[in-house]
């Protein structure tokens, strides 16, 4: 099983040769269904073969990880996650350096959550090219699809995903430091993002929400860049585009010849 593999991979990082190496665990295809409850330390677990009809592993679960370092170093690649009950699908009690590469996050009807942090601080979350996406009957995660939920969050950065949700993104943590978010697609019935920190930046993201921009976004549009909205009553750029230069025209006649004085 995935378990016993981390549970060796484990051994081998905590001897005193092994701490400063990196382990590498393969999950071949097609399927497996497992609840880890002990992340892989130092570990990159890497998906091949594949599933169906899609090219990559799939784990069918719900992940608990509890306890700071857990699953310290810990990166998924290339594989996707199911869930089995109505439970989020990651649950990360101060997490750290723990990465997700080209997954995806499958969402059967029920699920709550793709990822929660917990706890008091979760650090260096990375998640990249991945996909948070309903099943087949096209019900988003039904409470938020990521939820970062530690007091502090540090160092969470977010490139190239698509992310479906009620709320695609939920970030409840008092501060987010040297957080940023790039090239993103969040889809939401509400919030495509609901940022309580206020203090992640937003690169080149699109926001599509089936609500009023007002109940859609709550974020710090002064650390936007090139992000646009599609709400129920607007699209719009965000931030907000005002002209670089006020130009105020008035014409002057002067015989046929008209001039234009710029000026604020």
């Amino acid at each position: 099983t995935l378990a016993y593999a981390i549970t060796v991979s484990n051994a081998n990082i905590n001897t005193k040769a092994g701490y400063n190496s990196r382990n590498r665990i393969y999950l071949k295809g097609d399927a497996c269904a497992e609840d880890l409850t002990v992340g892989a330390t130092k570990c990159d677990i890497v998906g091949v073969g594949s599933c169906d009809a899609e090219p990559r592993a799939r784990i069918t679960g719900e992940h608990t990880f509890t306890g700071s370092g857990t699953q310290m170093g810990m990166r998924f690649f290339n594989i996707e996650f199911y869930n089995d009950d109505a439970s989020p699908i990651f649950t990360l009690t101060t997490p750290y350096g723990i990465e997700w590469h080209n997954c995806w996050f499958t969402q059967q009807s029920t699920c709550t959550n793709a990822i929660v942090t917990a706890g008091a601080t979760a650090t260096n979350i990375v998640i990249k090219s991945c996909q948070f996406r309903p099943q087949n009957n096209n019900t988003r995660f039904v409470t938020s699809a990521i939820d970062l939920s530690a007091v502090l969050t540090y160092g969470f950065v977010m490139e190239n995903c698509i992310v479906e949700g009620a709320i695609a993104l939920d970030i409840d943590s008092t501060s987010c430091f040297q957080s940023y978010v790039r090239n993103c697609l969040f889809i939401a019935t509400t919030f495509c993002v609901d940022d309580e920190s206020d203090d992640v930046v937003y690169a080149n993201c699109q926001f599509i929400s089936d609500t009023t921009k007002a109940g859609a976004l709550d974020l710090n549009e002064a650390l936007c860049s090139g992000c646009k909205i599609t709400a129920s009553d607007q699209a719009v750029s965000v931030p907000t585009l005002s002209p670089l230069i006020t130009v105020k025209a008035t014409p002057v006649t002067a015989g046929r010849i008209y001039y234009v004085h710029k000026g604020g």
